[in-house]
């Protein structure tokens, strides 16, 4: 009996674990080297526990379900004692189906962010206040990654993660300093111009348009229709990644959503039509290169 009421509390754990696999690191920049690395090492070591160790949703998980994530935090320079300015980097990808290879999902830049951190202290956190930048800064990104995540798995699958980051955005008083930084990013205001379409507030906004789903669909399409189904059904799958590239060429409005996209997946996109005619690349190219000329040179 005793062995099994532990092999019960094993499998409920195992089915209850946390959303994320994360691998977090920090490199100090040259303007840093006053601060010992062992600041930054514990910084390092209480972000991944923060990240990995919390349930982020009430979504049941099993051990092969997590989200594998990296974040990848430069810090930038001293503000003061305790205060920094650091980029991040934000990725993850999901499995394809019946196949070993991954898919990228996110990848972010978030430059110049303000934050205080004393050595040894405690990463609070609540989605119903308001602590830090820097919680605030991570809470957001981890609700962003399971949401991005799970718009591949369902329509619109992602839709209560996004009202998660929003509501943390929402949090953040309005011209809330640290150490005479401002923390920016978090206002609506900050989204209106083709900069601000590139800070989390702006991709975050993009997604909760009713504009916006038609691309949400296409997305979901393109990899449970798509990119699942190319191991059993190429042909079939391949049509649909067409039809899902269509969809979003179609929809495309020079959002910087759409730039994401096609700059995480090209080469991916392109793969997928390896053994298509050449007219066919050629209009999938076209497509790619309308939303993101920056891909050009990934294309050939």
């Amino acid at each position: 009996m005793k062995i099994f009421i532990l092999l019960l509390f094993c499998l409920t754990f195992r089915l209850q674990s946390q959303e994320l696999n994360c691998r977090v690191m920090i490199n100090q920049t040259g303007n840093t080297t006053s601060v010992p690395p062992s600041v930054f090492k514990n910084l390092e070591r209480a972000i991944s526990e923060f990240l990995n160790n919390r349930k982020w949703t009430d979504e049941t998980i099993a051990i092969h379900q997590k989200i594998n994530c990296n974040l990848t935090i430069n810090i930038m320079s001293v503000v003061k004692q305790d205060v920094y300015t650091a980029d991040l980097v934000v990725q993850s990808e999901r499995p394809v189906f019946n196949t070993t290879m991954n898919t990228p999902i996110l990848r972010h830049p978030d430059r110049g962010i303000p934050f205080e951190y004393q050595e040894n202290q405690p990463l609070d956190f609540s989605e119903q206040v308001f602590f830090s930048n820097l919680t605030s800064i991570l809470g957001f990104y981890a609700h962003l990654i399971i949401a991005m995540d799970n718009e591949t798995f369902g329509l619109k699958g992602g839709q209560a993660e996004f009202e998660k980051c929003q509501n943390i955005a929402n949090l953040v008083p309005v011209n809330h300093s640290i150490g005479g930084q401002p923390a920016t990013g978090w206002t609506a205001a900050e989204a209106q111009d083709i900069k601000g379409q590139r800070t989390r507030i702006g991709l975050l906004l993009e997604h909760l348009k009713s504009s916006l789903e038609p691309y949400r669909s296409a997305i979901y399409k393109y990899h449970t229709q798509g990119l699942d189904m190319m191991e059993g059904s190429p042909e079939k799958a391949t049509e649909n990644i067409e039809k899902a590239i269509e969809d979003i060429g179609n929809n495309y409005n020079n959002h910087y959503l759409y730039k994401h996209f096609v700059g995480a997946k090209a080469e991916e996109i392109m793969g997928a039509f390896k053994s298509s005619p050449a007219a066919k690349k050629t209009k999938i190219k076209d497509i790619l290169l309308r939303i993101e000329p920056n891909v050009a040179d990934r294309l050939k």
